[in-house]
């Protein structure tokens, strides 16, 4: 199966295809994992920036090596404010740790909301069977999203991969 245009593009802009390989199926960008000793750079990061913004989509790095990993972190870069449906992870917690721009996650039962920004809170923890809503706060968004591997999801997912 063909990489989409997008994640071509990425290929030929320099993600780092040294600890990544493309994910083929992923509704956006994604690259898994192939090492299983390495750490995101700077310029990594920056690369996956860069690539977001040139492609304007979502974009991630996997430090799974598959979507059949029991543990999926992920860095994902939103380059604009997008709307991201609702979703509820029935058999996995979800963890969200804030490293660039600012976004809301919001509790649909009981619209409790937590701001994850530089100046409120950074991480923030979802409990399984919780329904929720993120909203991006900022012009673009670069977060880290762990959790389990969910084979049950209603929505799509924030992170996913």
């Amino acid at each position: 199966m063909a990489l989409s245009h997008a994640t071509q593009k990425g290929v030929e802009q320099g993600i780092d295809l040294e600890n990544f390989t493309p994910a083929i199926n992923a509704k956006t960008p994604s690259f898994f994992a192939l090492k299983g000793f390495f750490g995101i750079s700077k310029e990594m990061e920056q690369d996956l920036l860069k690539f977001g913004d040139s492609c304007k989509e979502s974009v991630r790095y996997c430090l799974h090596n598959s979507p059949q990993d029991s543990l999926h972190i992920m860095l994902i870069y939103h380059p604009y404010k997008k709307a991201i449906p609702q979703q509820i992870f029935e058999h996995t917690d979800s963890y969200y740790l804030l490293e660039k721009g600012a976004f809301k996650l919001t509790n649909l039962d009981t619209n409790t909301e937590i701001v994850l920004s530089q100046k409120q809170c950074k991480i923030a923890k979802i409990a399984k069977g919780v329904c929720y809503q993120m909203e991006i706060l900022s012009d673009s968004l670069l977060f880290i999203e762990v959790r389990e591997r969910n084979t049950a999801t209603t929505g799509a997912g924030g992170g996913g991969g």
